[in-house]
């Protein structure tokens, strides 16, 4: 794959910069192309990041590796190339809209600070352990983005750059994820809560899912939902659900599922957090369900 050019009129709403940037894009890849093979490549995204929509795992590449299984290198024709770069991109997340503001003026000079126990228990709150631990016991309300590779990606949905924020985990994890937010320009985590198992998560296996669960939330991206789906189930994609209406009563009990489990124990936090208190998360995800159901 190759990077994305639609980030500046998704983002940060500048109008026309997509086609100006595929076609730009077009110009470099046409440009590269007489170079020798051997020529190193040495990316500064990989796999999961969202400045792409099929970014490789492997940490290098060549030229000539690229030339030969990347698409980019074998669609000649302008007007296909500007469509299929800028066609099922994924939707950025929220904290880009920052990021393209820090990338044009810079950012704030950087002070490490200490965070010190919370006393505000209304702040919205991210539990940084896993989600195994997480549904094994958790304070109601809070929203589970596990301290790992994706940190950044998951969390930024849900931070407002004016607003500051509490961490759950321990204080060694607590500090080293205040770090990774600062490198991302956030500097507003306010304290931190040591975990509580104050309720368990309701959950079932994939597998025994029935086809007769009356309310179900997919939290699949749009790109999923339409490569299938269940007939009753509503979709908001997790990065938008703290900010949209939920189609459901508070008292409703609700099935919730990604592809694989990890965005729907994010859903589950938030949906605890703006009332619902009957939540289920469905543990594997759509990928496990029963065949009959697709």
């Amino acid at each position: 794959d190759i990077g994305r050019p639609d980030l500046l009129e998704k983002s940060v709403q500048m109008e026309g910069t997509t086609e100006i940037g595929a076609k730009q894009m077009y110009q470099s890849i046409e440009g590269v192309k007489d170079l020798p093979d051997y020529i190193q490549i040495w990316p500064g995204h990989g796999a999961g990041s969202p400045c792409g929509k099929a970014l490789g795992a492997i940490p290098m590449s060549t030229l000539g590796y690229e030339k030969i299984n990347n698409w980019a290198f074998n669609v000649t024709d302008e007007s296909k190339f500007v469509e299929t770069l800028t066609s099922n991109q994924p939707a950025p997340p929220h904290h880009f809209a920052q990021m393209k503001k820090i990338n044009q003026f810079g950012m704030n000079m950087y002070q490490p600070y200490n965070v010190f126990p919370s006393l505000d228990n209304v702040r919205i709150a991210f539990d940084l352990r896993s989600k195994e631990a997480f549904h094994g016991g958790h304070t109601e309300g809070t929203i589970n983005i596990p301290y790992n590779k994706n940190f950044i990606n998951q969390i930024g949905w849900y931070l407002d750059y004016e607003n500051s924020i509490d961490l759950i985990g321990d204080k060694s994890t607590v500090e080293q994820a205040t770090h990774t937010l600062q490198l991302i320009g956030f500097d507003n985590v306010a304290g931190y809560r040591l975990p509580k198992s104050e309720i368990l998560t309701q959950s079932i296996h994939s597998v025994d899912m029935t086809g007769k669960e009356e309310y179900i939330l997919d939290v699949r991206n749009e790109e999923e939902w339409n490569n299938g789906h269940l007939d009753q189930a509503v979709n908001i994609p997790h990065g938008k659900l703290l900010n949209e209406n939920i189609p459901f009563n508070k008292e409703d009990k609700i099935y919730v599922h990604c592809e694989s489990g990890v965005r729907s124990s994010i859903a589950v936090g938030i949906l605890e957090n703006k009332g619902y208190e009957n939540v289920v998360n469905i543990r594997e995800g759509y990928q496990d369900f029963p065949e009959s159901l697709k």
